[in-house]
């Protein structure tokens, strides 16, 4: 495979998450251990600073509970909200 034909995916992933989703189920580098952590230690809030990967984590959780339907998910997005 050459370097032209890998796809690093989109800036976004909730765009990632409906044009790639194999990208976020299957080329997920997840080396800190945050979906674990989310799925099975009762986290139920991610934050961090814009570009951090929050929107990544969400999206992943969600394809992850459409595929193996063990559980549900919700993402919540602040821009929604009306301030």
């Amino acid at each position: 495979m050459t370097f032209q034909k890998i796809n690093f995916g989109l800036t976004e992933a909730e765009n990632e998450k409906s044009d790639y989703p194999n990208l976020l189920l299957h080329g997920f580098l997840d080396s800190s251990g945050i979906i674990d952590r989310v799925l099975n230690d009762n986290k139920y809030l991610v934050y961090g600073p814009k570009g951090s990967g929050k929107s990544a984590i969400g999206s992943r959780i969600d394809l992850l509970a459409q595929e193996e339907k063990k559980f549900f998910a919700h993402q919540h997005f602040l821009r929604k909200f009306d301030y």
